[in-house]
């Protein structure tokens, strides 16, 4: 049967515990001194578990911000899509005797699921919309005029702009998560070889060990 997996949260308030204990129980500290692990080197690990709890609230903050940054985008990419969408299926009425024109608005097909691909299909539509010759006056019997035209090209900088700052924030995300990662990793050895020792020092005190419980990440 596999071991449930116990949350960062959890390890960081039991390595809390471990030093709260460790400081409120003077003869753990007594016994453990005698074996290297005085105030100094129990600072030591305090500084470590210190500097984990930042790095864990900092990286909760960037998955916040990353998550909020793709809502937004997702929500203005979907904006996008949508007016798209109905501008594409009155283009095609509108070409309807013109279907060789299909080809150059990128509406010939289904638009690509690809992000990248599906924005350059759009971005080509809206162009050629207001470029082509024969496209234009056609398309603005249907209302598919400048104005229509400029409003879905600010979408479409909006879209960029908020997919640069996704990319961003997930960038600082993932930093986030690697440092925090690395934090954890660092405390968890540190706790790793206090226990060791501990169970050695302890020995024959065994209560004393049962104080400070056995909390180390796996």
């Amino acid at each position: 049967m596999s071991k449930s997996k116990i949350s960062e949260l959890q390890y960081l308030e039991n390595y809390r515990l471990l030093f709260t204990n460790l400081e409120e129980v003077q003869d753990l500290k007594t016994e453990l001194a005698e074996y290297g692990y005085n105030d100094t080197k129990i600072a030591e690990g305090k500084t470590l578990l210190d500097h984990t709890q930042q790095l864990y609230q900092q990286n909760k903050q960037e998955t916040a911000e990353e998550k909020e940054a793709y809502a937004q985008f997702a929500d203005a990419f979907s904006l996008l899509k949508k007016t798209y969408g109905k501008h594409r299926k009155v283009a095609k009425v509108a070409l309807m005797k013109k279907t060789e024109l299909w080809k150059s608005l990128a509406i010939d097909g289904s638009l690509s699921a690809a992000y990248l691909k599906a924005l350059e299909e759009i971005k080509t539509f809206y162009q050629q919309a207001q470029a082509h010759s024969d496209a234009k006056p056609l398309l603005e019997k249907f209302k598919i005029d400048k104005t229509a035209v400029d409003a879905q090209v600010a979408q479409i900088q909006q879209v960029e702009s908020l997919r640069a700052a996704y990319e961003k924030e997930k960038g600082e995300s993932q930093n986030a998560t690697q440092q925090k990662n690395k934090a954890f990793t660092e405390l968890s050895d540190w706790v790793r070889e206090f226990y060791a020792v501990a169970q050695i020092a302890l020995d024959d005190r065994p209560q004393l060990l049962e104080s400070i419980g056995k909390f180390v990440r796996s």
